[in-house]
């Protein structure tokens, strides 16, 4: 203990014997959480342990910012170096302040910048579009079974069969306005049994198999186009924040007309103020990381409110 204080003092000099014991018992903490994960498990276990050590990263990243300002920078400026310990204590929590406001805002720009680069121009339908023909999902998530969704489109009057496609991930732009089907991976079609009991109302299941639809060869024709996919934008901020993006869209055509086009796009960002803390991974693989904040962009409709089903 003593070789640290004499170390802490050598570090910070000036610094009162109260700061440097806060210093090192929560250096000494935060050692726990970032070298001793399953210690730090542990101790959130029985809760009170956890939450002290958690409260050591967050001490910890307040007592070095104030040495740091108080103890480093303070007796190097020139309208600083002559004041007096408390015009230095001033001085450096409205540092601190400035820093984990300035910086935070700085980052939640950007986010909102990569939000903006994500949007599109929605196009909401006053009412669901109803489908006719022979339709298209195309979805750059799950199979080409089937599901609950083709279900229901073939029970709609007029619509002759549905085209289940998987692509992989591509730009939002080419979702808007490109053809996809070079990019598929699997297509299947499907058709509804013309037995007088599927076609006279009968309820599409949720789960498990649905005795009135069959599996029909796979058909190039487009009446109606349903397209549901996203983006995702991996980026790294500065102090070890995040400045990932995704974006995701479900847009409906018909006979090469845009008829429904609706986004959401989210991202994350630092909150204000930007504190430290051991809130990444989980209880027993924990991270230390900035707090952040999910920032959101466009209106999330469900499909049911864009076409008729």
């Amino acid at each position: 203990m003593e070789a640290a204080r004499t170390l802490v003092g050598g570090l910070f000099r000036g610094a009162p014997p109260l700061f440097v014991t806060v210093l090192i018992l929560s250096a000494a903490g935060t050692f726990i959480v970032v070298a001793l994960p399953d210690v730090f498990g542990f101790s959130n276990v029985l809760i009170i342990p956890g939450l002290i050590l958690s409260a050591c990263v967050t001490v910890f990243y307040f007592c070095a910012l104030y040495g740091v300002f108080a103890y480093w920078i303070a007796p190097r400026l020139a309208f600083t170096e002559r004041m007096s310990g408390r015009g230095r204590a001033i001085f450096a929590w409205a540092s601190i302040a400035l820093l984990i406001t300035a910086t935070p805002l700085a980052l939640q720009g950007l986010a909102q910048w990569r939000l903006y680069s994500l949007s599109v121009d929605e196009l909401i339908p006053e009412t669901p579009v109803e489908p006719t023909g022979d339709v298209r999902i195309e979805d750059s998530g799950g199979g080409t079974v089937c599901h609950f969704t083709c279900r229901r489109l073939l029970r709609q009057p007029g619509v002759r069969s549905v085209t289940v496609a998987r692509y992989d991930s591509v730009p939002m732009h080419e979702l808007i306005e490109g053809e996809l089907a070079f990019r598929d991976v699997f297509t299947t079609s499907w058709m509804l049994r013309s037995t007088p009991a599927c076609r006279m109302g009968s309820e599409a299941p949720r789960y498990g198999n649905d005795p009135c639809v069959v599996e029909r060869p796979v058909t190039a024709n487009v009446d109606t186009l349903i397209r549901m996919g996203g983006e995702h934008r991996e980026g790294s901020g500065i102090l070890g924040t995040s400045t990932n993006a995704w974006g995701s869209l479900s847009l409906i055509r018909q006979g090469g007309t845009l008829r429904a086009l609706t986004y959401k796009a989210e991202t994350i960002a630092p909150t204000i103020p930007m504190i430290l803390a051991p809130s990444c991974g989980d209880v027993w693989t924990p991270d230390i990381c900035f707090t952040e904040t999910r920032l959101h962009g466009g209106e999330a409709l469900p499909l049911e409110r864009l076409v008729a089903m």
